[in-house]
């Protein structure tokens, strides 16, 4: 059944595609990473619709959709519900007609318990809604991107002296869990981890046990590449290969890292020493509000903030 409220613009553009093609479900799939579809927003007449529903690109009527970017318009539906990957039980639907959205974003469906067969008009109603729906998520990328600036520059305009503690702010806004802070004097073969940096005040053991160890560069996973390669990188699904998501050495503990965001400090060239310096930031993080450059953006903030400079 529909949610008790209306969330969002998109809840009410699905109620108003339901409405319009008399449909007992109309729902929302957007492209997520690792090749799926996950369910963002639908209204039904059902109550066994699956919340955490998502759908492998190419699998079901959905997934075909989105891999070919072409509409499905299924007469006399045959086949159990379950198979759309929307339900939890069959609800004996009759018809099916699913676009995809724009720019690979999705795919909008709606189904039917009564008719037996979409129209081309319907279909030509579903097409512009699938433009409405792109130009909503648009919209809301927008607006995220901006709260996410907002609030680096609040935390910018904050910080006081305390590096360790602005770092702190920076990991709170972006919703990392540790930072990383190394080191490496330029013509050694290892580096250093001078401190690692957690989240609020909880404790890592497993972070103190490298905090003030050092690495061979050639071993050091992702940190050791930034230091060989002296450039920053940025990993959205860092974790998708558990054989690879090493930031430092194997069989490491060091909580979730799902995404991994590497910034890369090159020595000053009034540096005696010529040290380099490197902060590599881990977590769970979900960057579809990241704006572009938000990388740089953050080192531009930190550079006039770290201590070695």
């Amino acid at each position: 059944m529909t949610r008790p409220s209306l969330l969002s613009p998109l809840d009410h553009l699905l109620r108003a595609v339901a409405d319009s093609l008399d449909a007992h479900t109309s729902a929302l799939f957007i492209r997520v990473p690792k090749g799926r579809l996950r369910l963002e927003a639908w209204h039904s007449l059902s109550d066994c619709i699956d919340e955490a529903a998502e759908i492998e690109i190419g699998h079901g009527p959905v997934g075909w959709v989105m891999r070919e970017q072409r509409p499905l318009n299924i007469a006399r539906f045959k086949q159990d519900s379950r198979i759309i990957g929307l339900y939890r039980d069959d609800v004996g639907i009759k018809s099916f007609l699913a676009v995809p959205l724009p720019e690979d974003a999705g795919v909008i469906m709606v189904d039917s318990k009564t008719r037996l067969k979409f129209t081309d008009k319907h279909l030509n109603i579903m097409m512009s809604f699938a433009q409405c729906v792109m130009q909503l998520l648009n919209v809301s990328r927008l607006e995220a991107e901006n709260r996410l600036l907002l609030k680096l520059l609040r935390w910018d305009a904050s910080f006081d002296s305390d590096f360790i503690q602005g770092l702190k702010g920076s990991m709170k806004v972006l919703s990392f869990n540790i930072c990383l802070v190394l080191r490496r004097v330029q013509e050694k073969n290892f580096f250093t981890v001078e401190s690692v940096v957690t989240a609020g005040n909880e404790k890592c053991p497993d972070c103190d046990k490298v905090a003030g160890k050092r690495f061979p560069l050639a071993e050091g996973g992702v940190c050791g590449w930034i230091f060989r390669h002296c450039e920053g990188l940025f990993l959205k699904d860092f974790g998708a290969d558990p054989e690879r998501r090493v930031l430092l050495a194997k069989d490491e503990e060091l909580g979730p890292k799902n995404t991994v965001l590497g910034l890369f400090f090159p020595a000053s060239p009034k540096d005696v020493f010529r040290i380099d310096h490197a902060l590599v930031f881990a977590g769970d993080v979900h960057t579809d509000a990241w704006p572009q450059g938000l990388p740089e953006i953050l080192k531009q903030r930190l550079e006039r903030m770290v201590p070695w400079r």
